[in-house]
C-alpha cells in the first residue's frame, strides 16, 4: 500500500487573505496572467463539437415535447380507439414527459456549472462556489441560487429547475378520456329497420279454378290480426342492439284503422218488433229490434224476457266488390266493422243502463315514418303520417288468373302494390262468418266462443287498432321487405386534449433553449475560456492561493491545467489517497 504521505493531492490549499473582513478570489485573474500558466496546452475544438452531448440531450428533450403535442393533436376528441399503438395513450404520454424532464436537466446543469466558473472570472465569495453546485443539484439548491445570485445567468438555470418539478403533472393531465354517447353506423345485425313496398306472400291457386290454394296461405297473417284481436304482442319489425335511430323517413305498405262512436245516429234508426207488431225497445215483452249504422251496417238485437237478451252484436261489411276471381278493390277502404253493445239487462229483463255502438273502418294506407328511435325491444316513431283516403287504386294483371297487383299510388311516395289473391286472404279471413257473432247475455245464454267474445273489455277500436297495426307489421317484416340500417348510439372513450397546459412545458423548454445558447456564446472559443462545465476533476484540481498581483486582492482561484483534456489524461495517470 502507499505511503501515506507520498499520495497527497498536489496541493494543499492555502488560506485567503482577508479584505474587508470579506475573502475573495480570483479565477485567472486579469491580463497579464497573473497565474504564469500560460494558454490552453492545445486549440479547443468547434463550439458545438465542445457542447455535443448538451446538444443532444436539448434535441432530444424538444423532440419529446414536440411528440406529446403531436399526440395530443391528433388525438383530441378523437375515439380512444383510433390510437394505433398497443401501448396506452397515457402510457405513452408518460414515457416521453420522463425523457423530455430527464434530458431537459442535461443543458440546465451544464449551463450553470460553465456559468459558475465564469462566474468567478470577477472577485467572488469561496462560498459561492457551494451555491452553484447546490444549485445543479436539485430543488433546494436553486432556490438559495435564485436567492443569493439572482443576477447571474446561472439564476435562470435555477429557475427553470424549479419549474420543470411542476411540468411532470402538467404533462399527465394534457390527455384526459372521457365517456361520451355517439351514433356510430349500425348494420343489418345492429339497427336494422324492415319496411315494404309491396306484400305478395306467394299465395297459389288450388289445382282445379281459380280459388285459393288455402295451404299457400300466409298464416303468418292471419295470426298478426288474432294477434291484434287479442291484445297480444308480436316481434316488431327492427332490431336494434343498444340504442338505435333512423331518421327517415320511409314508406310502408300498411293498413290504417278510423273508428268513431255512433251511438245517437244509429239509435234514431232503430226498430223493435213483437208478434209482427212494431213496438218500444222498452216493452216488457220478448221482441227484435235492429239497427242500421251511418256505413249502412244493419245491427240486431233480441230481448227474450225474464230469459236472455243480446249484451254484444258485432258485423263487418266488406266494401270490396266481390268477382268471380275475388274481390275488385275500388278504394283503399276494405272493411267496415260496426260493434252494438248493451250495459246491464243481465238477467233478461228490459232495463239496460246503456246502449253503445262504435264503428270502425280498415283500410289500405301508406304509413311515412319518421323520427325512429329504439332503446332495446322498445320502438318509438316520431311521426307516422298516414296516407289512405288520398290513395289512388288501380289493378293491374290477368282477370281470369287472378294474377292481378292492386297499385296504391299518391304524390310523393312510391306505388305501393299487393297481390290480390292476398287481398282475397285478408278480406275473407275480416268478413268470416265466426266474427259476426251475437254474445248473449242473461239466465238462459249460453257461453259463445268467437273472436267477438274475446274483445278485450269489448273495446272494438282498441282492438282494431291493435290489428291494424300488426297487419303493417307483418307486411313491412314479410317477403317483401326492404332492410333500413340505422345508427347506434353507444357509450365511447374520447380523448380530450388540454393544450393550455403544455404553456408550462414549452416555456421552460424555450428558456433551457436560450440558456444553452447563452452559455454556449459566453464561453466560445474566442473569449479564450475553459470549458470545466460540471466537471469534478475541474472542482478538485482548482485551488485557492495568496496573489503576489497587488491588483488582486484576496486571491486567485489556480489549476494547473488549461483545458479539460490535459486535466483528464494527468488524472488517469495519478493514485491519490484520502487522508483525515
Amino acid at each position: 500500500m502507499p505511503n501515506r504521505n507520498t499520495y497527497e493531492l498536489f496541493h494543499k490549499q492555502p488560506s485567503v487573505t482577508a479584505y474587508d473582513n470579506t475573502p475573495f478570489i480570483d479565477q485567472y485573474g486579469s491580463p497579464p496572467d497573473p497565474t504564469g500558466l500560460g494558454p490552453p496546452t492545445k486549440k479547443r475544438r468547434p463550439m458545438v463539437a465542445e457542447w455535443i452531448h448538451e446538444i443532444i440531450a436539448m434535441i432530444f428533450s424538444i423532440a419529446a415535447l414536440l411528440l406529446i403535442i403531436l399526440i395530443a393533436a391528433l388525438m383530441d376528441e378523437k375515439p380512444l380507439t383510433d390510437w394505433p399503438l398497443d401501448i396506452s395513450i397515457n402510457a405513452a404520454v408518460s414515457a416521453l414527459t420522463v425523457v423530455s424532464r430527464a434530458t431537459l436537466a442535461v443543458p440546465i446543469v451544464a449551463s450553470i456549472s460553465q456559468l459558475k466558473w465564469q462566474y468567478f472570472e470577477t472577485p467572488r465569495r469561496v462560498s459561492d462556489m457551494e451555491l452553484f453546485d447546490q444549485g445543479s443539484r436539485g430543488g433546494l439548491g436553486s432556490v438559495k441560487l435564485l436567492a443569493k445570485i439572482p443576477k447571474n445567468g446561472a439564476a435562470i438555470g435555477a429557475l427553470v429547475t424549479l419549474l420543470a418539478y411542476a411540468m411532470g403533472p402538467m404533462y399527465q393531465q394534457v390527455i384526459r378520456l372521457e365517456e361520451r354517447n355517439v351514433e356510430l353506423p349500425g348494420n343489418e345485425a345492429s339497427a336494422a329497420f324492415s319496411f315494404a313496398h309491396e306484400y305478395n306472400s306467394g299465395v297459389g291457386r288450388a289445382a282445379h279454378g281459380s280459388t285459393i290454394n288455402l295451404r299457400t296461405v300466409d298464416t303468418q297473417m292471419q295470426g298478426a290480426m288474432i294477434a291484434g284481436i287479442f291484445g297480444y304482442q308480436i316481434q316488431s319489425n327492427f332490431n336494434c342492439s343498444s340504442i338505435c335511430s333512423w331518421p327517415g323517413p320511409f314508406i310502408t305498405l300498411g293498413f290504417h284503422h278510423e273508428c268513431r262512436n255512433v251511438t245517437v245516429e244509429t239509435l234514431q234508426t232503430k226498430k223493435c218488433e213483437s208478434d209482427g207488431k212494431e213496438v218500444d225497445d222498452t216493452a216488457e215483452n220478448s221482441h227484435n229490434c235492429t239497427l242500421t249504422t251511418p256505413s249502412r251496417i244493419e245491427l240486431f238485437s233480441r230481448l227474450s224476457f225474464t230469459s236472455l237478451r243480446t249484451g254484444v252484436y258485432l258485423t263487418g261489411n266488406v266494401t270490396a266488390s266481390p268477382l268471380g276471381t275475388g274481390f275488385s278493390v275500388r278504394t283503399p277502404n276494405i272493411f267496415t266493422a260496426a260493434q252494438y253493445s248493451v250495459r246491464g239487462g243481465e238477467t233478461g229483463g228490459s232495463q239496460i243502463l246503456g246502449e253503445d255502438v262504435q264503428e270502425c273502418t280498415v283500410s289500405v294506407a301508406a304509413h311515412k315514418y319518421t323520427g325512429i328511435r329504439a332503446v332495446g325491444n322498445a320502438l318509438t316513431i316520431e311521426n307516422d303520417d298516414v296516407i289512405s283516403s288520398q290513395l289512388a287504386v288501380r289493378e293491374d294483371g290477368e282477370e281470369l288468373t287472378s294474377e292481378v297487383n292492386i297499385t296504391f299510388s299518391a304524390p310523393g311516395i312510391p306505388d305501393l302494390k299487393m297481390h290480390r289473391r292476398d287481398m282475397d286472404v285478408i278480406i275473407g279471413f275480416l268478413s268470416a262468418e265466426y266474427i259476426n257473432k251475437t254474445i248473449e247475455v242473461g239466465l238462459s245464454a249460453l257461453p259463445q266462443f268467437s273472436i267477438s267474445s274475446s274483445l278485450p273489455n269489448l273495446n272494438l277500436s282498441a282492438s282494431i287498432a291493435d290489428m291494424t297495426e300488426r297487419m303493417t307489421q307483418r307486411i313491412a317484416d314479410g317477403p317483401n321487405r326492404q332492410i333500413a340500417v340505422g345508427s347506434i348510439t353507444q357509450s365511447v372513450i374520447f380523448v380530450n386534449a388540454w393544450f393550455e397546459l403544455l404553456s408550462l412545458p414549452i416555456f421552460v423548454t424555450i428558456v433551457t433553449l436560450l440558456l444553452l445558447i447563452f452559455t454556449m456564446w459566453r464561453s466560445r472559443p474566442s473569449t479564450g475560456a475553459v470549458l470545466w462545465k460540471d466537471s469534478a476533476l475541474a472542482l478538485l484540481y482548482h485551488h485557492a492561493s495568496p496573489s503576489d498581483d497587488p491588483r488582486l486582492t484576496g486571491g486567485t482561484l489556480r489549476c494547473e491545467f488549461r483545458d479539460p483534456d490535459s486535466l483528464l489524461r494527468a488524472a488517469k495517470g495519478r493514485v491519490v489517497q484520502k487522508i483525515d
